[in-house]
C-alpha cells in the first residue's frame, strides 16, 4: 500500500471563484474510511503575478460513462475514452474548470471540460472593403433578330 503524505495546511488558498484554465498534473489513489477507495485529480491554476495553485478534487476508483472520473477523462481527452487509457500520459493537458468556494473558505471544482478548440482562420467570403474590387462583366447583348424571326402569322 502507498504512504500517503498528510500536509499541514492551515490557510486555504482561496482563489476566487470562476473559470479557470487549469493543467492537469496528475492522479494519485487515496485511501478514505468513509467512502473508500478514491482518486485525487490535482489540476494547477496559474494565476498572474500569483505563485500558481494547486485545487484537487476525488473521484471513486470507478472508471465508467456514469462516474465522475470519467467526465474527467473525457475533458482531458476532448471526447469519451474508447479504449484503455494511459492517465499519466494526460499529465500537461490543458482543461477548464470551474470553481466555487465552501462554506470553510476551501476552493471546490464544480465542474471540468474540455477547451474549445481554436478558430479555424478561414478565407473571409467577401473581400475586404479597402481592396480594390472590378466590375463585374457585363451580360452579352442579344444577338440581332431576323425581321421574319420575330414575324408570327
Amino acid at each position: 500500500m502507498a504512504a500517503i503524505e498528510y500536509l499541514d495546511v492551515s490557510e486555504p488558498d482561496n482563489v476566487p471563484p470562476g473559470d479557470y484554465v487549469a493543467t492537469f498534473s496528475g492522479v494519485e489513489p487515496v485511501e478514505n474510511s468513509q467512502f473508500g477507495p478514491r482518486w485525487r485529480w490535482s489540476f494547477r491554476i496559474d494565476i498572474p503575478g500569483e505563485e500558481p495553485v494547486t485545487v484537487s478534487t476525488f473521484t471513486s476508483q470507478k472508471l465508467n460513462s456514469q462516474t465522475n472520473a470519467w467526465a474527467i477523462v473525457r475533458a482531458l481527452l476532448g471526447h469519451d475514452p474508447t479504449n484503455r487509457v494511459d492517465i499519466q500520459s494526460l499529465e500537461g493537458q490543458q482543461v477548464s474548470v470551474l470553481l466555487s468556494l465552501k462554506e470553510n473558505g476551501w476552493n471546490k471544482i464544480e465542474t471540468i471540460s474540455s477547451l474549445p478548440e481554436p478558430a479555424l482562420q478561414e478565407e473571409p467570403a467577401f473581400p475586404p472593403e479597402s481592396a480594390e474590387q472590378e466590375e463585374p462583366p457585363l451580360p452579352p447583348e442579344p444577338a440581332p433578330q431576323d425581321d421574319e424571326s420575330s414575324w408570327i402569322g
